[in-house]
């Protein structure tokens, strides 16, 4: 309450978030943050965890050639549309830990970004300007 019975309402408060703000928090959880690819241990019984390590491997090696983009004349560079990786699987397999890897292994500008961050991101700011 405010004053002598003013009641302040949820609906008149107007928050602003700036997207250098929120592209900022974009790092994976503290709980990742000294994992590598090194680090993590596949299961030798899911074949598909091997396979994921270096699809997490080959997207950094893309990533970086694309950034570096393709020489033009007079030594101008273009840059090359992006790459991305979607990784699915059960609770507890290491997805967000290979991720996580990936995020280290890149140079910057980069950010990490959970499936609901993408989500706030792309309510906040919409779809195109979130792209």
């Amino acid at each position: 309450m405010h004053g002598s019975g003013d009641v302040a309402h949820l609906v008149d408060r107007h928050p602003t978030v700036t997207p250098e703000r929120l592209i900022a928090q974009l790092i994976p959880p503290p709980t990742f943050s000294d994992v590598s690819f090194d680090t993590y241990k596949p299961d030798p019984a899911e074949p598909t965890q091997s396979a994921a390590v270096q699809a997490c491997r080959q997207f950094c090696e893309q990533a970086v050639a694309r950034r570096a983009g393709k020489k033009k004349m007079f030594g101008r560079r273009e840059v090359l549309p992006g790459v991305g990786i979607y990784l699915d699987g059960g609770f507890g397999v290491g997805k967000t830990h290979l991720l996580a890897s990936s995020y280290f292994e890149l140079p910057e500008p980069k950010a990490f970004a959970t499936f609901g961050e993408m989500t706030q991101l792309a309510g906040v700011f919409g779809i195109v300007e979130c792209i």
